[in-house]
C-alpha cells in the first residue's frame, strides 16, 4: 500500500506511513494503486537535460551567427521554439522534454492528475521564475527536495508533485 502523502510503500496492513507517519487512507483502494515519487536522481537529471537542450540551443546560435546571420537567424527561430515546446509537453501531459525521457511527469497531489498550464507552467516555471529575484529563493526552492515528501517550494505553490 503506497501513502497518498509522500508515495512511501507501506505494509498493506499498516495505519501510519512508515516514512511520513501521515494515517494511511483505505478509501477505494486509491493509495493502493498511486504512482510512487520520482527520485530525487531522476529529477535532478530531467533538469539537466533541459538545461543542456537550452545550452545547446544557444551554442548553435552563435556558431551560425559567425558562419552567416541568416543561418543564425533560422537558429536563434528554432532555439525559441523550445520553450514553446516545453509548455506545451507541460500543459498537455505533465512533462518537459527531461521528464519525458526519464519517464517522470508531474501530477496535482489532491487528484494524482495533470494540472495543466496553471499549475504546471504558470505557478511551477513562470511564477517561481519570478520569485528568483529572492536572494537564495533557487538555492533554497532546490533544497526542499530533501524534505520527506520531495516536493520543492515550486510544487508546494502548485499543489504538485513529480511521480514515476
Amino acid at each position: 500500500m503506497f501513502c497518498q502523502n509522500c508515495g512511501s510503500s507501506n505494509v498493506d496492513s499498516a495505519a501510519f506511513c512508515s516514512n511520513c507517519g501521515e494515517p494511511i487512507s483505505r478509501g477505494m483502494g486509491a493509495a493502493q494503486s498511486r504512482p510512487l515519487l520520482a527520485g530525487r536522481g531522476e529529477r535532478l537529471v530531467a533538469k539537466i537535460i533541459d538545461t543542456v537542450i537550452y545550452i545547446f540551443g544557444v551554442i548553435m546560435v552563435v556558431i551560425f551567427f559567425l558562419i552567416d546571420g541568416v543561418l543564425g537567424t533560422l537558429a536563434l527561430l528554432s532555439l525559441l521554439a523550445i520553450p514553446i515546446i516545453q509548455v506545451v509537453l507541460l500543459s498537455k501531459d505533465g512533462q518537459t522534454i527531461g521528464k519525458k525521457a526519464l519517464n517522470i511527469r508531474i501530477v496535482m497531489v489532491n487528484s494524482g492528475q495533470n494540472g495543466g498550464f496553471g499549475p504546471n507552467v504558470a505557478l511551477r516555471a513562470w511564477l517561481t521564475t519570478l520569485l528568483g529575484i529572492i536572494p537564495f529563493f533557487g538555492l533554497v526552492d532546490v533544497l526542499f527536495i530533501f524534505r520527506e515528501d520531495q516536493r520543492c517550494i515550486h510544487d508546494l505553490i502548485a499543489g504538485t508533485h513529480v511521480i514515476e
